[in-house]
């Protein structure tokens, strides 16, 4: 049979993983909400006074999103390009080609939110476009 202590031990190991792992996803996967990235757009979007925006301008702006941010209890805080961090982010491509005004194309950001769940931005300007409704490619 197996001894007290190793059962103690086993269920010490259990129990120290799901802590740990309890900690790492609140430090790193808690979503931001509504507030946080509104805010957050407005303030580092790369140009926060456009009012019109192009397909390049917003694909390079989600890139750098993409790869300068990450998520820390639920903020979206600046990280380095060179650190690991950037695979935490709360941002994502979202594609959309409006075929009633002349096959124009945008590269949205698309995030996940605590309170509003899925919505989509103008990475340019922070500019809200609509609530996630499944007519946009995901990226």
């Amino acid at each position: 049979m197996i001894e007290r202590k190793t059962i103690l031990k086993i269920i010490k190991g259990i129990l120290t993983f799901i802590v740990l792992f309890g900690i790492g996803w609140l430090v790193f996967y808690l979503p931001p909400t509504n507030a946080t990235v509104d805010s957050f757009l407005k303030k580092n979007g790369c140009n926060p006074s456009a009012l019109e925006t192009d397909y390049n301008d917003e694909y390079y702006c989600v890139y750098y999103l993409r790869r300068h941010t990450t998520l820390f209890f639920g903020q979206i805080v600046k990280v380095p390009k060179f650190t690991f961090l950037f695979l935490f982010t709360p941002f994502h491509s979202a594609n959309e080609i409006d075929f009633d005004k002349n096959g124009d194309r945008h590269v949205y950001v698309f995030v996940i939110t605590r309170d509003r769940g899925a919505v989509i931005y103008n990475p340019i300007n922070g500019e809200y476009i609509r609530d996630y409704d499944g007519n946009f490619r995901v990226i």
